[in-house]
């Protein structure tokens, strides 16, 4: 008997909609993922990498809100920040979190 994981279907399902082309139903599919799998960082940084940058920056930015303490979140808004025109603003962005290994991680990021 084979076991699955709970996403292996919508998995397949969001890879066939990719290779089919259907940008805008694949989004759909990620946004339902996240308001089902909040806690999933994997579903938001997916959901981030398939939006275009300015929409990018709100996927994650309700990410790192519904998931505070996930260093890939907060790594992957450190990295938009410093590619957009956003870059000056560093020492708004660095405060953001608590613990040290972000920290460390976005400045080296920033620098």
């Amino acid at each position: 008997m084979l076991h699955r994981q709970p996403c292996s279907i919508p998995e397949a399902t969001f890879c066939s909609l990719l290779q089919a082309g259907k940008l805008s139903q694949a989004r759909q599919l990620l946004k339902t993922g996240c308001e089902f799998c909040p806690n999933s960082e994997d579903v938001w940084l997916e959901a981030a990498r398939l939006q275009p940058p300015d929409m990018a920056k709100a996927v994650l930015a309700q990410g790192v809100a519904a998931n505070p303490l996930s260093i890939a979140l907060w790594l992957q808004v450190a990295a938009s920040c410093a590619s957009s025109s956003t870059r000056g603003h560093k020492a708004s962005l660095l405060p953001m979190s608590c613990l040290v290994l972000i920290w460390q991680r976005q400045v080296a990021v920033l620098a």
